[in-house]
């Protein structure tokens, strides 16, 4: 039987993964698991940085403090009594989120994703499916349910 003890959850704060989150947490309930809640933030080049991120460069400690402190509010319920930790790492999201996976001896991750499809998966790219790839465990990819579906 599976009983996964640390359980990763990468969060981008969207709705996708605020729903692969509570799926985390029923997940961590079952198994008296750890949750670990990570959140990459991509490395800018000097080459495509905008004013916004020029201020945010200029001022990097607050940047990140920032950060910190909106994955910190990625939080299971008081009453679940949940192990939680919080994890703000630097660099391509997909690669960090396999090397933490690699360095921490994860079990699970569990991860949302957008589903996009066609072109605009062409053209953004999917980092749950690069994760996927290069993944040293299981994964649980929840995806949000179509608007038509029951």
């Amino acid at each position: 039987m599976f009983a996964p003890r640390r359980i990763l959850h990468p969060t981008d704060f969207s709705e996708c993964s605020a729903l692969a989150f509570a799926v985390a947490i029923d997940l961590a309930k079952q198994n008296s698991a750890t949750l670990i809640v990570l959140h990459a933030v991509e490395t800018l080049g000097p080459e495509n940085v905008s004013f916004g991120e020029v201020r945010t460069e200029l001022e990097p400690d607050s940047y990140r403090q920032r950060l910190m402190d909106e994955l910190k509010q990625v939080v299971p319920p008081e009453d679940s009594k949940i192990m939680t930790e919080h994890i703000l790492v630097e660099g391509d999201t997909a690669e960090q989120i396999d090397r933490y996976a690699s360095e921490n001896k994860i079990d699970l991750i569990v991860m949302g994703t957008h589903g996009r499809t066609g072109l605009a998966r062409l053209l953004t790219g999917s980092v749950t499916e690069e994760a996927l790839r290069r993944s040293p465990c299981p994964m649980l990819i929840v995806r949000l349910p179509h608007a038509g579906a029951r």
